[in-house]
């Protein structure tokens, strides 16, 4: 669901993840809740947990009731953080602004270095050799802005999956 999140996928596609990792009621549920998707997982782990805890006549059933806990908030921290990312604004004259500075300091370089003497051809190439850096660095800022579509989060959502199951079942 964070990945979802992040990466603004359809409703409907999710929908489909939830019913078969969930089942339908628990995937009707979960559409259903208003806040944001992350959150009611978490909180509706958190329930269960609880109502697991108070069955529970085992008194060291405390230690992993609480490493749970843990690793909920350690959740609900990553989920807030890649929120915080995502809705971060840039703003957009710093992207303006740069690129403007770069294409002038691109247009003005051939013509300063010919007349510092160096010869046609090598003020082509420097310049040609500085653009490509340049504008290289000017996409690189762009690509950092949203990380998220670069980030193989399919792989790694499934190889935590791999790893949930593979805990559920040696318990």
């Amino acid at each position: 669901s964070i990945k979802a999140m992040v990466r603004n996928e359809s409703a409907s596609s999710q929908r489909e993840v939830y019913e078969m990792m969930l089942g339908k009621e628990e995937a009707d549920w979960l559409q259903a809740q208003t806040t944001k998707t992350p959150i009611a997982i978490v909180h509706r782990i958190r329930h269960l947990i609880a109502g697991v805890c108070m069955m529970s006549t085992n008194p060291n059933f405390f230690v992993p009731h609480s490493s749970m806990e843990n690793a909920l908030d350690d959740l609900d921290a990553t989920s807030g953080g890649c929120e915080r990312l995502l809705t971060s604004p840039i703003p957009p004259t710093y992207s303006r602004h740069l690129s403007r500075i770069i294409f002038l300091y691109l247009l003005i370089l051939p013509l300063a270095s010919v007349a510092s003497g160096m010869p046609s051809l090598g003020s082509m190439l420097a310049s040609a050799i500085v653009s490509y850096v340049l504008v290289g660095v000017d996409e690189i800022g762009m690509e950092v802005e949203n990380p998220f579509p670069l980030l193989p989060l399919q792989q790694i959502s499934a190889g935590l999956q791999t790893l949930v199951g593979e805990t559920m079942t040696s318990s």
